[in-house]
Formats: C-alpha cells, structure tokens, sequence
C-alpha cells in the first residue's frame, strides 16, 4: 500500500508500487521505531484508515487482529497508519480490544498524509491474504503468475516469457533444495514433485499445476 508524508507531519513524495520503500522514524502506540527496524525476513503490510474511533476502521482492526497470526505464519508484518496521534490511538486499540474480544498486538503509527478508501466501506481481510499468498507465490517463482480467485494449490499461469521447461527446472531445483535444508539433508526424502502437465488454451495463457513448495522457503 503506498504512503506518503513523513511521521513529523512533514510532506513527502508518494511511495510507488517497485519503489524501495525509504526509512524514517515513526512514532507507535508501542514506542517509537523506524520503518527498516521491523523484521528484515518479514515483509511489511502498511494500512492506512482515515481516523481513529470509527466504525468501519474498528471492524477493519478487529479482522486484522484476528488474523494476526495468519499474516505472520506468511512472513507478513503489519503497521497500520493514521493521522490521529499516539493518545487516540491508544485509546481507540484499546476500545477495539474490549469491544470485540480481541488482542491487537501490531503497532499503529502517526502519519501525516494516508492512501484513502471509501470510508464507508470495510476492507476484506481474507482477501488481503489471498493478495498475499498470490504475491508470495509469483515472488518465489518469476516465471509464475496467479489468475482470478486463485488460492493456494490451484493452477498457476506461465507469463509469457517463460518456457515450459524452464519453469520445470526452476520448480525441480527449488523442491531438491527444500528438501535438502530440511532434517538429514537428504534431497530425496519428501521432496516435493514438481508436475508439468502445462495446459495451453491460448498462445499466451498457458496453465500449470502449482508444485506445492513452501511460498517463504526462498526469503
């Protein structure tokens, strides 16, 4: 999600999606920190909401924190930002904890400019995490794209640079070496097959069976 602005309420140019995100200090409901201290093997999912003690946000921080746990097995963090201060966040976490039975565990920062949304309309948490899986899964294979409504074990698409035997090669050599980091080292034991069966319907849309390798082995 792009942002821009800077924790002091300065302007900043807007962040765009391939850009290296830049660091700065922010400060939380958790103490003070900047963007690059958060885990280095983790990616790091930014949301924005328009204001504190809302209630479309309050829902929106419930799902998150219920999810929580679902986002971190992927490797994801999360930073949620705002252009309230510190004291109305802490407030409004601590509305949200009590209201919805829940325990919000990541970090909301002060910021000076956010992505805006419909304030009306809630965002769809299990939606989020399908984005992020589909990410993950064309992130740890290059060749590799997802098509709509895709979820973890369906087909995968070929982009159209690739070959159907590189792909094999690359989806082989990442099931030899999986199975090689894991107990014993032994390339053999329990390594994932990696299935050709490619399915042209078009030039240019080819479909895969996805080889069900870890999406975070590579990270």
């Amino acid at each position: 999600m792009a942002v821009a602005g800077a924790s002091d309420g300065g302007a900043g140019a807007a962040v765009r999606l391939g850009d290296q995100l830049p660091d700065c200090a922010i400060t939380t409901d958790q103490g003070t920190s900047s963007l690059l201290s958060f885990d280095p093997s983790n990616w790091l999912l930014l949301f924005s909401y328009p204001k504190d003690m809302t209630p479309v946000c309050a829902t929106e921080m419930a799902e998150l924190a219920k999810c929580h746990e679902e986002f971190s097995r992927r490797g994801v963090s999360l930073l949620g930002l705002c252009v309230g201060t510190v004291e109305e966040h802490r407030a409004f976490v601590q509305d949200v904890e009590e209201t919805f039975e829940v325990s919000i565990r990541f970090p909301a920062a002060r910021w000076s400019s956010c992505c805006t949304t419909p304030p009306h309309i809630g965002r769809d948490t299990t939606e989020l995490l399908r984005c992020v899986d589909a990410l993950l899964r064309s992130h740890a294979d290059g060749d590799i794209g997802t098509p709509a409504n895709w979820r973890a074990g369906d087909d995968v698409l070929l982009l159209p640079t690739a070959t159907e035997e590189e792909v094999d090669e690359k989806q082989a050599a990442r099931a030899t070496a999986a199975a090689t980091a894991g107990p014993g080292g032994d390339a053999t034991a329990g390594a994932p097959a990696a299935p050709s069966g490619f399915s042209q319907l078009r030039s240019y849309l080819r479909l895969k069976p996805d080889p069900g390798i870890s999406l975070r082995d590579d990270l």
